[in-house]
């Protein structure tokens, strides 16, 4: 990556720690979602006498936390762009769409990690989860994929509002459904064939599967192949579609002057 684009990135970082790092409360209740979340589940787990659970559903809901970061990053932060009416100055600046897109969504994905760090810390700290045989490359290998693939789906819903003008609420019922049949709570192997279906084509299910198996089990990058071809799949088939969608959107929105319209 040039110096030019890789100081660009880290000017919005810079701006966004800024502004971000002034709203101390909203630290301060991460950290409280974080932990009231993990003790509701580790004590489900307690009262079904299933502790195997627990794990489960730990790296369930920390790492689905990229696929809300992606969903709600770059839609959120074109809208608030918009209203402020400097978006159409971000985009015709001399940078890189692709420079733009890293740049805003560095921050949330480097606080999104953050907060998936410390659901791991206080699983192996304080909830007994044993991660001594976790293979930490191939766990890095998948959720380098989840993200991008979770990435796509959230230029996709940028682009839908620089349309619509306002935070589209399909993205947050695809987040919802996405969650619940995806196996972030349970396995997806206990739903009804049909729903069963449906978790087959999202890339959630093989982005858990694939980090579950790599950090509770130690599974080799050789095991793990299943699901990184398909995540694979799912980039070669998004990338394309999220790149098509946002452009359009862009040449609608230039064409009929909406672009500063909020």
């Amino acid at each position: 990556m040039p110096i030019m684009s890789i100081r660009k990135i880290l000017s919005f970082i810079r701006k966004d720690a800024i502004i971000n790092m002034s709203y101390r409360t909203i630290f301060l209740m991460s950290f409280v979602r974080i932990i009231s979340s993990t003790l509701i589940f580790f004590f489900m787990a307690k009262l079904f006498r299933k502790p195997e659970y627990f794990p489960f559903v730990l790296i369930g809901i920390a790492f689905t936390s990229y696929l809300y970061t992606s969903l709600g990053t770059f839609s959120s932060r074109f809208r608030d762009e918009q209203a402020a009416g400097t978006l159409e100055a971000m985009l015709v600046a001399p940078t890189k769409t692709k420079d733009i897109f890293i740049g805003i969504g560095a921050w949330d994905y480097l606080f999104t990690t953050f907060r998936v760090f410390i659901y791991i810390l206080l699983g192996v700290l304080f909830f007994g989860v044993n991660l001594n045989n976790a293979n930490i490359l191939a766990a890095i290998l998948i959720l380098c994929l989840s993200i991008i693939c979770f990435s796509c789906m959230g230029i996709s819903a940028a682009g839908l509002v620089l349309i619509f003008k306002r935070m589209n609420p399909v993205t947050w019922i695809i987040g919802g459904f996405t969650g619940l049949v995806g196996g972030v709570y349970f396995p997806v192997e206990i739903l009804p064939i049909w729903i069963r279906g449906i978790s087959y084509i999202l890339p959630l299910t093989y982005s858990l599967k694939g980090l579950r198996g790599a950090l509770l089990y130690g599974n080799s990058i050789r095991e793990l192949m299943p699901e990184i071809l398909l995540l694979c799949i799912f980039i070669i088939v998004l990338f394309p579609l999220s790149t098509l969608i946002f452009k359009k959107a862009m040449k609608k929105t230039k064409i009929d002057g909406s672009l500063v319209h909020y």
